[in-house]
């Protein structure tokens, strides 16, 4: 039996040229002047790590890979696997690295081995047993990661990443359907693997921009596909320039000594906004606020989110809100890609007598009537539902995917959101005409779910040690839904909790996973609970025993994001592995763990999602 034939030999196949990737960027003296060259290597790694990942239903399988391509016929297989050998043999051919393609070694072990014996044994892990592939292939990496080398020929390394791209464009060809969200999850992996400014730059430069008359192709860019698209480029630089925006807050004077600290020009006057609420307060003196309402600022409607504050805390912690508010503000006044659904901030204000801010957001313009949106949560709190109350498993995993990969870029771009619940999701109307039948539409025909909008920022922060919330969100008109939504190391009645905990990423996450939770039962969280449920035993009913129902409403796929997502805090760290990419950001430090957590996330829960769309 030939070695292409084993399953599991696709797998070993790509998880070695995974670690050749890595291997060569990591090993490799890329000077000033080359860290773009870095950049489009590292691209093409990422491009070749996503594409496995949008194929693969686990990483964790060693034969992921070959089951899924097994799903698609032997001959779809083969042909996957010559890729993926040609690929490898690019990767390991130490002489065509020397001769073809520009790399000189500067520094080479000295065991004996020749680059024309590396080439043998690299050329050996194609034989029948698998023993002596693995064998082979595990010392073709000992021999390549005591190596160092530099590029000597920059047009002749230009042909190295211009075959790995073909090779890459190919692999994506077989599968088109599988790669829908493709763009987006290359352009969201590059910006977590540019954790700082600087490279931050050179990888989106690599992305959009051309070599100075040098270019790969005709298009006169370097691009994530044949031709680069235009959501392709016009998303990578919004998301830069929001990260840009974000590392700049958090470094900027932000201080709550900082009483000269001057404010964004989106501060204004509250005298300027009409809402339903400060009408009723000017005619009958209410002090009860919606937290959401309707209004009008500059005679156009808006959206107004109100942020309440306790007007007797301290004055150190007063302008910790402040400035926060303030910066929060302009973090939300950036245009984002279309697949990032939080709002733009047009302007806020400070009604001081009421100790009130209020955040003014633009609604979405594609809207069939902007002021008629609804909740997430309200969509599905009916007691008696009927089938005009329930959604299709396409829309149900359609928003999923989507509010899933809108937290994964806000985390990418350096905030916390610490309000995530279905209270906080709004739902904005589709035509009536486009419902068919509207007595027997359901909710995902009467409502985008594809362009759900998260508000609930209030307490929103950059996700910096320096940075902190000084108060505690709650909701008078539904007390219940704000602890339901926190981990029980947040909820001071529970046994688990510690004081002053600080907010991270993963509470985030757990967060989505009950939202996740009641998009699968499409019923809210609080007809779960249960009056003598401490926060402890009612995560462990819903892990214990709703859950695993999941899988047979949801799918698999759809129970083990959710698992994910709800046992995520308590995992201290994530430890990925080579499959699994961490180690291909040899370049980064200081922040690896978060790197590590925002790339599993994605791996766990973004691209799952996403591959029943």
């Amino acid at each position: 039996m030939d070695a292409i034939a084993i399953i599991g030999f696709a797998d070993q196949v790509f998880s070695t040229s995974l670690k050749m990737y890595a291997i060569i960027s990591g090993a490799s003296q890329f000077g000033e002047e080359q860290d773009m060259l870095f950049w489009k290597f590292q691209l093409e790694c990422l491009k070749f790590k996503v594409w496995h990942d949008n194929l693969t239903t686990s990483n964790d399988d060693p034969k992921a890979l070959d089951m899924a391509l097994l799903e698609q016929g032997e001959q779809v297989r083969q042909v996957v696997v010559g890729a993926l050998q040609r690929i490898y043999k690019i990767l390991n051919d130490a002489m065509h690295l020397y001769d073809k393609y520009g790399l000189v070694f500067i520094d080479k072990p000295s065991d004996g081995m020749n680059l024309a014996e590396v080439k043998v044994l690299s050329s050996n892990i194609f034989v029948k047993e698998p023993e002596v592939s693995a064998k082979n292939a595990q010392k073709a990496v000992s021999f390549w990661k005591r190596c160092k080398w530099q590029i000597k020929d920059k047009e002749k390394f230009g042909a190295l990443l211009k075959d790995l791209s073909d090779l890459n464009n190919d692999l994506n060809d077989i599968f088109p359907s599988r790669m829908r969200n493709f763009l987006s999850d290359v352009v969201v992996s590059l910006l977590i693997s540019s954790s700082k400014v600087p490279a931050l730059d050179s990888a989106v430069k690599a992305l959009t921009q051309g070599d100075g008359g040098k270019n790969l192709n005709s298009s006169g860019s370097y691009p994530l596909t044949t031709k680069p698209t235009d959501y392709a480029r016009a998303s990578v630089e919004k998301l830069a320039a929001i990260k840009r925006l974000a590392e700049a807050l958090s470094i900027n004077d932000t201080g709550p000594s900082s009483n000269g600290r001057q404010f964004s020009v989106l501060a204004d006057d509250p005298n300027k906004l009409k809402t339903a609420f400060l009408a009723s307060k000017a005619s009958q003196g209410g002090t009860d606020f919606p937290p959401l309402e309707n209004g009008f600022y500059q005679e156009q409607p808006v959206l107004v989110e109100w942020k309440k504050y306790d007007r007797t805390m301290p004055y150190r912690e007063r302008q910790i809100i402040k400035n926060r508010v303030d910066k929060l503000a302009i973090f939300l006044n950036k245009t984002k890609p279309n697949d990032f659904c939080i709002p733009e901030c047009t302007a806020y204000l400070h009604v001081d007598d009421e100790s009130k801010f209020a955040f003014l957001y633009r609604l979405p313009t594609l809207a069939a009537d902007q002021t008629k949106w609804t909740t997430l949560r309200d969509v599905f709190d009916r007691p008696s539902p009927t089938l005009s109350d329930r959604c299709s498993l396409e829309g149900r995993y359609l928003i999923a995917q989507t509010l899933a990969r809108s937290l994964l870029q806000l985390h990418v771009c350096g905030w916390v959101h610490k309000g995530i619940r279905s209270s906080n999701i709004l739902l904005f109307p589709k035509s009536s005409a486009s419902i068919k039948n509207p007595d027997q539409s359901l909710l995902d025909e009467r409502y985008d779910f594809s362009a759900p909008l998260v508000v609930g920022f209030g307490y929103s922060r950059p996700d910096k040690p320096d940075e902190e919330t000084v108060e505690r969100s709650s909701n008078p008109r539904r007390a219940d839904d704000h602890d339901l939504y926190r981990h029980p190391k947040l909820i001071p009645t529970s046994a688990s909790y510690r004081s002053g905990p600080r907010f991270k990423k993963q509470f985030d996450i757990y967060a989505l996973g009950l939202v996740l939770f009641e998009l699968a039962f499409q019923s809210p969280l609080v007809n779960f609970h249960r009056a003598r449920d401490t926060p402890e035993s009612f995560l462990a009913r819903l892990r214990s025993w709703y859950v695993p129902q999941l899988a047979s409403n949801m799918g698999t796929r759809y129970r083990d994001c959710v698992e994910y997502c709800l046992g995520v805090v308590d995992k201290e760290r994530i430890a990925l592995g080579v499959q699994s990419g961490t180690d291909l950001l040899s370049n980064q430090s200081g922040d690896d763990i978060q790197l590590d957590q925002l790339t599993e996330f994605s791996r766990k829960v973004v691209l799952p999602l996403g591959r029943y769309i």
